[in-house]
């Protein structure tokens, strides 16, 4: 019987999707990027493919080498661990609905200091990545994701949908295919691509910062105005192009000279200047907030004033260093590294699956900051002699 390897299936889409993309690009020149359009050169898009697939084949290659030493599971996570998840997420969920904060695309609220405090150290969303597919209850494991799906579509995120998916096939480990799975799956699919341009539409309408019943009022009123037909084209292509960022490495390309000084003059976060650890020694030494490369890629490149940030990515890195970039490469290979070397050697295969499976997701974006965390809790995790919740 077929079996599908998550990582594997995430490597493959992200490849082809960049190259059907990179090839669009090469032949039409005028590209749109973040709702702005641009006209490219022709190679732009041909040396943004090369980078993205040399750093393709180290985050390839890092999986492959440690998905081969086989290891015991080395932990396991009972009812009373599945409900202690579910009640930090509850408090999260509360927390973010209360005092509007953490909503993706709006700028970052004053709230209660000590709560803002106890979900940086202890943050909800990346618990769930960790230890929800560690879960020994199917029933609990489908609470938490429930939850983590409703939490992050009420922040205006629905990538959260994507990364619930991914989890349940990480706790699995690898997918036979069969006649009940393809109908299970194809359902899924179904009701998400009926349900796509209210999705959408509800995600613009809570990064507006309105209140959740206004945001869903709005929805529905947005669907029926601008047409159903209409606004599930715009999502699907919308959708397919958030998997793609060889756009955003060919705007770098041609782009680069501003950003290079600004990033050698202090003005950008370096790369190495992510990551939780680094935040709270930040914080304590009172260092103001430096934008990240996004960022400051938003607000060069596309002349923006909110808060969000573009996908730059590791290839956009490699342009942005110029001479420096070796340095990186040394920087992600070590990373690569003390992750994989603490999942294989502390928690087993499965979390070297699921460190692969969210290396794609983070570093193939460019969300540094995200995957050290990740790494940082398997560290403080793995100090524990054994986790048996």
């Amino acid at each position: 019987m077929l079996k599908i390897n998550p990582f594997y299936l995430l490597f493959s889409f992200y490849f082809i999707v960049n190259f059907i993309f990179a090839a669009i690009g090469f032949s039409n020149n005028y590209v749109e990027i973040e709702f702005n359009t641009f006209n490219l050169k022709s190679l732009s898009f041909f040396y943004a493919f090369i980078l993205q697939f040399f750093v393709g084949v180290i985050l390839f290659l890092f999986y492959f080498f440690f998905s081969k030493l086989k290891t015991d599971e080395k932990l396991v996570i009972k009812d009373r661990g599945a409900i202690y998840l579910f009640i930090l997420q509850s408090l999260f969920l509360i927390y973010n609905l209360f005092f509007g904060v953490n909503i993706a695309g709006v700028s970052a609220k004053s709230s209660n200091e000590i709560l803002n405090l106890f979900f940086i150290f202890l943050p909800a969303d990346l618990f769930y990545i960790i230890f929800s597919p560690y879960i020994k209850s199917d029933k609990y494991f489908r609470l938490n994701t429930f939850l983590f799906i409703i939490s992050n579509v009420l922040r205006g995120w629905m990538g959260g949908i994507l990364f619930a998916f991914f989890v349940s096939m990480c706790r699995k480990g690898s997918i036979r295919v069969s006649l009940k799975l393809i109908l299970n799956f194809s359902t899924i699919a179904i009701l998400l691509l009926l349900l796509l341009p209210y999705l959408t539409q509800l995600k613009w309408a809570i990064r507006s910062d309105t209140g959740i019943y206004d945001a869903i009022s709005e929805t529905i009123n947005m669907v029926n105005d601008a047409g159903y037909m209409k606004l599930l084209g715009e999502s699907l292509d919308y959708i397919f192009n958030r998997f793609q960022h060889n756009y955003h490495v060919a705007l770098l390309w041609e782009n680069f000279t501003e950003l290079n000084l600004e990033y050698n003059k202090g003005g950008i976060l370096p790369y190495w200047g992510e990551g939780i650890v680094q935040t709270i020694i930040s914080n304590i030494l009172g260092i103001g907030k430096i934008p990240t490369l996004g960022t400051e890629m938003a607000h060069q490149l596309f002349y923006s004033k909110d808060s969000w940030s573009a996908n730059p990515g590791l290839s956009g890195w490699l342009i942005v260093l110029q001479e420096k970039f070796i340095f990186f490469i040394l920087y992600i290979f070590f990373i690569l590294f003390i992750g994989f070397f603490t999942a294989v050697k502390y928690f087993g295969n499965k979390m070297v699956l699921i460190l692969g499976v969210f290396s794609i997701f983070y570093l193939f974006h460019g969300w540094i900051g995200m995957y050290v965390s990740m790494v940082t809790y398997l560290l403080i995790i793995s100090f524990i002699r054994r986790v048996k919740i």
